[in-house]
């Protein structure tokens, strides 16, 4: 593991779950919202529900602080802006808010 996770950590309060396939940042913030940041799967281990495995161990761990709502963003200028989408909807994100470069997504828990 390197040292960037504990950097985010100290800079902006972001946590990590980090398994040997992948890893998903978030952030647990005083509202009850619970920000996912980030989420990779090793392109070897796509397409297996791996994605959705990580978010709902951030949502459990995110129930027990105290949050009742995820949200994430996607992107629109990533490499493939519709496979980040697709992945969030299934987990069952909806859109509530669109731009000309990001899709914000929230989920109630």
């Amino acid at each position: 593991m390197s040292l960037y996770p504990a950097y985010l950590e100290e800079l902006r309060g972001q946590l990590y779950i980090e398994l040997p396939y992948g890893f998903t940042s978030y952030i647990l913030y005083p509202d009850g919202v619970c920000m996912l940041c980030d989420t990779y799967i090793r392109p070897e281990e796509r397409g297996k529900g791996l994605s959705q495995a990580l978010f709902k161990m951030v949502e459990v761990l995110a129930k027990a602080a105290g949050c009742d709502k995820l949200i994430a963003t996607t992107s629109l200028d990533i490499k493939d802006p519709s496979t980040s989408a697709a992945i969030l909807l299934k987990y069952g994100f909806k859109i509530k808010e669109s731009s000309k470069v990001m899709l914000l997504f929230s989920k109630e828990i």
